[in-house]
């Protein structure tokens, strides 16, 4: 993919409304205009006008608001990116879809199973698009695993592996480390690794959801250990953190080979039975707030092509996938006893 950098005389195919001017907001933002892709952000929209222009200066997007609702009116908008905290996901998308926008929603889409099954209900009820964004679905490294998994290429799958560990200053304003902003490492982290787990097991429901970790003095979960277990004691094994760093590789054993994604969450190198492959991120070199976002361009790529054939969801992040990782979520925080208001 190329930088688009020059001006087009060729009228922009997809036309995009951004919600939230955060860290995450700004990625989007660098991954379409690098995305070669003829894409634009038209408008930003902040609780704070005075924000929504400093953001829109970086990015030459020409319309601001200071009400997310103004943006949901505009009718020259055909999608909109939510990337605010996730507190806020569900109302966020809720107003959008009402207002008759197909939406790409930041991970996890909400803190519930109920919130994800009235959106998603609501979604397909309006024939509207609704893609949660969990970008490394969309990655061709995954689309490497999905080929892989389709052929059996390391035949009957008896064990998932993860582990996935970020330190965080519990102390700072970070989102994941604030109840009240849908914070915690099994909505923040986890989300990834049981995405994943829909992937190797094909979307099946496990029969058995067992959690255990400790949790802050504001209840949010630190440290999480999750154990799937499917049919035919095939089993997936999740280590999480917000107070260690792991070393964030997924490793799938078969019963004729293994798979290992190293940095499974922005994995740009698979390992199929002993043979790497890589696919670098485009544009690469570009900073950004968060490892290797400029990957976003894959779901927005995406995103696009759904939009032209009027899908409501996308093949590599289905409605089911993400009812499942909300239910066995919701599962874990029963478990732990955390509660999201």
């Amino acid at each position: 993919m190329n930088s688009i950098n020059q001006p087009s005389i060729i009228p922009p195919s997809i036309k995009w409304g951004v919600i939230g001017t955060g860290k995450i907001a700004e990625d989007f933002c660098i991954a379409v205009q690098l995305s070669g892709l003829n894409h634009i952000v038209l408008a930003v929209a902040s609780r704070s006008l005075d924000s929504a222009k400093k953001f829109a200066s970086k990015f030459d997007i020409k319309i601001c608001y200071d009400r997310y609702v103004d943006l949901y009116l505009n009718a020259d908008i055909d999608v909109v990116y939510i990337g605010t905290v996730t507190s806020s996901h569900y109302q966020c998308t809720l107003q959008a879809l009402q207002n008759g926008k197909p939406i790409l929603c930041e991970k996890p889409l909400t803190t519930s199973l109920f919130q994800c099954k009235q959106l998603l209900d609501y979604a397909k009820s309006k024939n509207l698009l609704l893609v949660e964004g969990l970008w490394s679905r969309f990655l061709p490294t995954y689309d490497i695993l999905n080929k892989a998994l389709v052929n059996k290429t390391i035949g009957k799958i008896t064990e998932l592996r993860v582990n996935f560990g970020k330190k965080f200053d519990w102390n700072s304003s970070v989102q994941i480390t604030k109840k009240d902003l849908g914070g915690g490492t099994t909505l923040g982290l986890g989300c990834y690794a049981l995405h994943l787990a829909c992937i190797v097991f094909n979307s099946e429901k496990p029969k058995e959801v067992t959690a255990s970790g400790n949790l802050n003095k504001n209840g949010l979960d630190e440290k999480v250990e999750i154990k799937l277990v499917y049919a035919n004691d095939q089993t997936a094994l999740i280590s999480l953190s917000t107070i260690c760093d792991y070393q964030n590789d997924a490793v799938i054993s078969g019963s004729k080979g293994s798979i290992i994604l190293k940095d499974f969450w922005c994995c740009e190198t698979i390992i199929i039975c002993g043979k790497p492959s890589t696919k670098k991120m485009p544009n690469d070199h570009v900073a950004t707030n968060y490892p290797k976002t400029i990957g976003f361009v894959y779901e927005i790529e995406q995103i696009g092509k759904c939009l032209n054939k009027k899908e409501i969801e996308a093949p590599q992040a289905r409605h089911c996938d993400s009812l499942l990782v909300a239910e066995i979520s919701d599962e874990i925080f029963n478990q732990l006893g955390i509660c999201y208001t």
